[in-house]
């Protein structure tokens, strides 16, 4: 063992360096397919630990696959066509398995994300599985089967911001590698990436007011509930406040439900309370898009609008839209660098807790008053 090696050795919980000893000896035959393997307590002596260390190797051994354990008689290896494969040493390395689940893999953001993510985790040392899920149900099932197929550790951005599944809960008590993507679940200290979302409000309203608009609207296809939407607004709300300006806000818009704000903002625009809007996402700013062209209001002459995230991916006209960019490739990099030490323990443990800071991108969306 060289002295890098030995190094690396020391900074492994003394549970894992008991695994990973009997791991080598099942793969090398040394514990054969159904062999009884070494008690608690003839580990706790063979090792010089606590008996409660000892439980523990054994324990995620057995969650992992590698043995099954039978009360009474002690813990057997389990037979190789059911446990998990690893790489002999000295063999060519199986490559980390990483599961990536996102709501949509074909819009600008999920794509960048994916190239951020693959530069940090790259082939063949790395494989990135990259499945899509637009529910919650669709969502919690692929989880399950990343997890109960042994994937090494798994990328998630969510559907859900404000409940996590029992699946999400046991990864995160078991110290699962597992990072969230564009989301926070504020009761679950758990890796994630995400932009300040609220800065890059800040940032539209001031380029706006850079270009004489005081009458700013925000507009959302949703509820402002919704996390991300909730902090966009809120960096709207409160940069509009800081300047002293009247804030005027459409929710629900396109929805016909009762006081949606389409109506509201139609009335604003068409009476000149607004010269610009904000939109909450790219697909808002699209479908605004339309609307206006149908009721013949231009954009940029009659109204400026400026959105969160590259709506190129809408089908919107080439390179019209001013939109603020969530930077998503340098997210994914962050969330990939995340990943890359929680599986390989390898270099400065990276800040497991980040924002990127959102950069704006001008186009001919916004007309100077």
């Amino acid at each position: 063992m060289s002295d890098r090696q030995a190094a690396a050795r020391d900074t492994i919980p003394l549970y894992e360096q008991i695994q990973n000893d009997i791991i080598q000896k099942i793969e090398s035959g040394v514990f054969g397919d159904n062999q009884r393997i070494p008690s608690e307590n003839e580990l706790s002596r063979a090792y010089h630990v606590s008996r409660i260390t000892a439980t523990k190797a054994l324990t995620e051994l057995s969650l992992n696959g590698y043995i099954y354990r039978v009360q009474g008689k002690g813990s057997f290896v389990t037979a190789a066509k059911d446990r998990p494969f690893r790489a002999a040493e000295g063999s060519p390395e199986k490559p980390y398995q990483v599961g990536l689940l996102v709501p949509n893999a074909w819009d600008g953001h999920g794509l960048q994300l994916f190239k951020g993510i693959v530069q940090e985790l790259p082939f063949p040392r790395f494989l990135v599985h990259l499945l899509t899920a637009n529910s919650t149900e669709t969502e919690e099932y692929i989880l399950q089967f990343f997890y109960q197929n042994h994937y090494d550790g798994i990328l998630l951005f969510p559907n859900d911001f404000e409940f996590y599944s029992d699946t999400i809960l046991q990864m995160h008590l078991k110290q699962y590698p597992f990072v969230l993507l564009d989301r926070i679940f504020q009761n679950l200290n758990c890796p994630y990436v995400t932009c300040q979302n609220q800065l890059g409000a800040e940032m539209a309203v001031n380029y706006l007011i850079q270009k004489g608009h005081t009458k700013i609207g925000f507009a959302a296809l949703i509820s402002f509930q919704e996390q991300v939407t909730s902090l966009r607004h809120a960096g709207y709300v409160a940069a509009m406040n800081r300047h002293g300006l009247q804030t005027r806000s459409y929710e629900n818009v396109l929805q016909n439900v009762p006081l949606a704000g389409q109506y509201r903002l139609q009335d604003d625009i068409i009476s000149g309370h607004i010269t610009a809007v904000i939109t909450s996402n790219g697909g808002c700013a699209v479908e605004l898009l339309n609307l206006f062209h149908r009721l013949n209001i231009r954009v940029p002459e009659d109204v400026s609008l400026i959105c969160f995230d590259n709506p190129d991916m809408y089908r919107s006209p080439a390179n019209f839209f001013t939109y603020i960019d969530q930077d998503s490739f340098n997210m994914g990099k962050a969330a990939g660098q995340i990943m890359r030490h929680l599986l390989t323990k390898e270099g400065d443990a990276p800040d497991f807790h980040q924002a990127t800071h959102p950069l704006l991108v001008e186009n001919r969306s916004v007309r100077t008053l």
